[in-house]
């Protein structure tokens, strides 16, 4: 039976770039892989300018070139 392979999919945390497995995270384990401290807000910036914010908990399918932010609990300025 053939394994599985792994796509590496390349998104930004903070203007850092990272390689991530193909797949699903939470916004937890995102902040975690972008060293981002737990007390702080995620947002992932879509190209019109809005930004989604990503709870902790949330699960979110990654794609290419997405892009996140954090930003003190309360909002990208």
């Amino acid at each position: 039976m053939p394994t599985k392979t792994h796509h590496k999919i390349k998104i930004t945390i903070n203007g850092e770039d990272f390689e991530l497995d193909d797949g699903e995270y939470t916004g937890a384990q995102l902040k975690a892989k972008g060293n981002v401290p737990p007390e702080e807000g995620l947002f992932l910036k879509h190209g019109n300018g809005r930004e989604q914010r990503i709870d902790d908990d949330e699960v979110v399918k990654i794609h290419p070139n997405m892009v996140f932010e954090s930003a003190p609990d309360g909002g990208v300025s």
